[in-house]
Parts: C-alpha cells; structure tokens; sequence
C-alpha cells in the first residue's frame, strides 16, 4: 500500500508540474496568434511548431490524471455511475471534451489554415471551434489552477481557496475576451 500511496504522490507532483507546463504553453501560444491577429506581429509558419508540442504534453497529462481517477476504483472494482456533479466529474468531462476540441482544431487548422481563410464561413468555423476550445479550457482550468495552488502548498488560509477560484476565474474570462476579439477582429471585420 505504502509503494501505491508513493507511486500515485509521484504521479501527482508530475501532473501539477505538466500542469504548469502546459498553461506557460498555452499562454504563449494564445499571444502569439492573438497578436499576430491583430497584425502586431507578422503570422508565422513557425507557430505551429508549438502546437504539437502543446498537444503532447495534454495528452501525458490527461493519461496519468484517467490513471489516478481511476486506479483505485478500478482495482476496488467498484466503478459506479454517479448522477452528482462535483469538481472532479466537471474537472474530468471538460478535460476530455478539451482533447476533443483540440483534435478538432487542429484538423481545421489542417484544413483551412488560419493565414488562408477566405470566407466568412471559414473564419465563423474557427471562431465556433476555438472558442470552444477555448471555454472547455477554461471551465477545466476554473477548477485546476485553484486545486494546483493547493497542491503546490500556496493556499493555506480558510478562504484562499474560494479567493483563488474567483481570481482564475475572472483571470480566465478575461483571457477569453482578449481570444474572441482577436478572432472577431481578425476573420470578421
């Protein structure tokens, strides 16, 4: 028990750092194209160089988190549907909805490559889909950043967690806006 107790700690601290990883990622992936949207920076090819690595790295850490949601149901073989909603169920349903969405935008980005769109129909499929993405992101990590400072020892205080809930979330919501105006700016007008 004691070397299962190890090994799922193990799992988790690689988890919350691929966490972090992966939003340093994200964030710099989101700038890039929403600048170059803007015509603040010229679009290059070189971006999507980021991609792949940024697909990756959710892959491993959607893996490891089905691993630890599930072992110890699955060893208990006590797996059983449960109708109530919690963090964890939204936590786990957006993050494999998100690796959905990313599939999905990457094949449209394959598609119809942003630097090529030439129809309203086209820009309105990438607006859909990335902000889409964008929202499944968003919800998964409403719930993940607060979880991750809890982990990482930063909230120890009896409201730190609510406060920090609230502050990713206006955070993110605003990340939100900065992607659909630059997507609005850049397909639309």
């Amino acid at each position: 028990m004691l070397i299962k107790s190890s090994l799922q700690l193990y799992l988790r601290k690689i988890n919350s750092i691929l966490a972090i990883i992966i939003i340093l990622f994200l964030i710099f992936h989101s700038i890039l194209l929403a600048l170059s949207m803007v015509n603040i920076i010229p679009y290059s090819l070189d971006f999507k160089k980021v991609g792949p690595i940024l697909f990756s790295l959710v892959i491993i850490h959607l893996l490891i988190s089905l691993y630890l949601c599930f072992e110890k149901k699955l060893k208990n073989r006590t797996v059983k549907l449960n109708y109530k909603v919690t963090d964890t169920a939204i936590q786990l349903i957006s993050g494999i909805l998100m690796v959905v969405l990313i599939v999905l935008h990457i094949c449209y980005v394959i598609i119809s490559p942003v630097y090529l769109v030439s129809t309203l129909q086209d820009g309105l499929m990438h607006i859909i889909l990335d902000n889409l993405l964008v929202i499944s992101i968003l919800v998964h990590l409403s719930i993940s950043m607060p979880r991750l400072l809890v982990s990482l020892g930063f909230l120890i205080g009896e409201n730190d967690y609510k406060y920090a809930r609230y502050v990713s979330n206006i955070l993110l919501v605003v990340f939100l806006l900065i992607i659909f105006i630059c997507e609005l700016f850049y397909f639309v007008l």
